[in-house]
């Protein structure tokens, strides 16, 4: 957690979705970065049936109310991430996970589809990362609101897909990135 907020020296307000072991964080984070502002989001159903990232964004989605950097808890990067003006999704260039994670269909550095792990994948095609920025937030609430059921199963990606196939844009950017969530990372 401490990599990823060093990441965003500049942000003013970080949100973070608290459920197992909350406090902790909570603790850590205010004695760790004493300057930072947090708003800790707590999530009761952290565990078991109806849990996980879908359930936590429905529960934390009335807080983004400004442009914002969506970050998997799971993500590293190693370089600088670049504010942008515009909607933005993480890519890699790895070739060894491809099959192993989402990936993006791309065309003219745009997102047009969002993929799922057993799609044949394409030349271009590039794995997602679990980052992105949302500059529309408007639009993210919409199809978040609209596609519940899929966000609880797919989390951020069903919202993200939604926005996509209306034409919503995204741009790609490329990291340096690892899996804290897979035993080779």
């Amino acid at each position: 957690i401490s990599h990823i907020i060093e990441k965003f020296p500049h942000a003013k307000v970080f949100h973070i979705a608290i459920g197992f072991k909350g406090k902790l964080v909570k603790d850590f984070l205010e004695i760790a970065y004493p300057k930072k502002k947090f708003n800790f989001i707590k999530i009761k159903n952290y565990s078991g049936k109806g849990s996980g990232l879908g359930l936590t964004l429905i529960n934390s989605v009335n807080h983004f109310d400004k442009p914002f950097y969506f970050v998997s808890c799971d993500t590293f990067v190693d370089n600088e991430i670049k504010f942008k003006k515009f909607n933005w999704l993480g890519i890699s260039d790895r070739k060894d996970l491809l099959n192993n994670y989402r990936h993006l269909r791309i065309k003219n550095n745009y997102v047009t589809k969002i993929l799922e792990k057993k799609v044949i994948k394409q030349k271009n095609d590039k794995i997602y990362i679990g980052l992105a920025f949302i500059k529309d937030v408007l639009a993210f609430k919409e199809n978040l609101k609209e596609n519940k059921k899929k966000v609880l199963n797919f989390g951020e990606v069903a919202v993200l897909a939604s926005m996509i196939k209306k034409n919503i844009n995204f741009k790609i950017s490329n990291f340096n990135w690892y899996d804290t969530g897979n035993k080779n990372d």
